[in-house]
């Protein structure tokens, strides 16, 4: 497997494909909406296979979208985006990383931790859908900075 991370600020180009893989967006405000301030894309054999999404709402550094394409999934694309989500918000001196997971023992394998609701400066509790056909649980990182990493 040979996969490339691409980092951008081209936010847009991932709309679409974040909805075609089931995540709730508004492809026309989504930009202005989440604030996003760095995306990465996994490419394989130059075929685009995933992204993610950070922004920065309310002072809070949230992962607010992470897909890998179906062909693609259970290869470990998932962990290599959200890795480097990882590193860059500890990169950038960020403490904690939120998201809102639907796969959340993807997330606590990686280290995240449950908040038990609430923390999210706005989550999806409004949502009509909420508890019904999605249950999602409100999660963090809670980051060390990169030279502490590396001395443990």
């Amino acid at each position: 497997m040979s996969v490339i991370l691409e980092r951008t600020t081209n936010h847009d180009r991932f709309a679409e494909f974040y909805k075609e893989s089931g995540l709730e967006i508004d492809t026309e405000h989504w930009i202005e909406d989440n604030c996003p301030i760095w995306s990465v894309a996994a490419w394989e054999d130059g075929l685009f296979r995933g992204a993610a999404t950070v922004s920065l709402r309310n002072d809070r550094y949230i992962l607010d979208y992470i897909a890998v394409s179906r062909r693609s999934r259970g290869r470990g694309l998932g962990r290599l985006l959200a890795e480097d989500c990882l590193e860059r918000c500890r990169d950038a001196g960020c403490g904690e990383l939120y998201l809102t997971a639907r796969a959340p023992l993807f997330f606590e394998a990686l280290g995240a931790r449950y908040t038990g609701g609430g923390e999210l400066p706005d989550d999806c509790r409004g949502c009509p859908d909420f508890g019904r056909d999605c249950r999602p649980e409100e999660m963090k990182f809670v980051l060390r900075p990169s030279a502490e990493k590396k001395k443990v």
